[in-house]
């Protein structure tokens, strides 16, 4: 957060004081001025008070023009007062959102199934693969959570799951098996994995964390990888 220098002020009160005396000044030097234009034009051409006005009547008019001019100066100074106290309680309230938001990861590893175990694989076709998932947070927190391919849902969750500790953090584990669906050109192809978490701060904000991974063909005896082609995590609604 930006302090307000200090030299701002003085810079302010030095405006003021000058705007106060170049005012004066200009008042006196009109005053001034047209008692002296009076005193030398013949009377016939001199300005008429009821059309001019009177010295006095300047006068009121010089300090209501004052008046207004403190008063926008008032105003503006109010108006950056008010965009700063703005500015900075949008600060503190993202800092505060900060530490109150649970940080979601998820990790994963790979097995994979063959149709023949006795076989070396690159004799043998792929039959799915078997993924450990593990998504944990830092913090207890209530969530929800879809696993799911392009052509089915493998798991769901409702918003009444609740993340607890276990041993050093807060997580859970999913076991999730994928078959090949088909072969081509020679290639295991399997749907891509999503993970879709809607989860929830203390105060009641939520937030929204989508994963995807793929199985790139990779050849040779291995087949396929796992490989993360997506993430993003975002708050999807706040709570005032």
């Amino acid at each position: 957060m930006r302090e307000k220098p200090k030299n701002e002020d003085k810079d302010h009160i030095k405006e003021t004081i000058f705007l106060i005396i170049y005012t004066l000044i200009g008042t006196l030097v009109l005053v001034f001025g047209v008692l002296f234009l009076n005193s030398l034009w013949p009377k016939g051409y001199l300005l008429n008070y009821d059309t001019w006005g009177t010295v006095s009547d300047w006068f009121t008019f010089l300090v209501a023009l004052i008046g207004g001019v403190f008063v926008y100066k008032t105003l503006d100074s109010q108006m950056k007062v008010q965009k700063d106290q703005t500015r900075i309680f949008k600060i503190e309230e993202l800092k505060y959102i900060r530490e109150i938001r649970p940080i979601i990861k998820i990790t994963h590893s790979l097995g994979k199934i063959w149709q023949d175990l006795y076989c070396a694989p690159e004799n043998t076709k792929l039959l799915s693969i078997d993924i450990n998932a593990l998504i944990y947070s830092d913090r207890e927190c209530k969530l929800s959570y879809k696993i799911y391919t392009e052509s089915k849902t493998i798991f769901e969750v409702s918003p009444n799951y609740i993340l607890t500790k276990g041993e050093s953090k807060y997580y859970f584990r999913k076991r999730i098996n994928l078959e090949v669906k088909d072969y081509i050109d020679g290639k295991p192809h399997i749907e891509n994995l999503m993970f879709k978490i809607n989860y929830f701060d203390c105060d009641g904000n939520e937030y929204l964390h989508t994963y995807e991974i793929e199985f790139p063909y990779i050849g040779g005896s291995s087949y396929i990888q796992i490989k993360r082609v997506f993430m993003d995590d975002k708050m999807i609604r706040q709570l005032f």
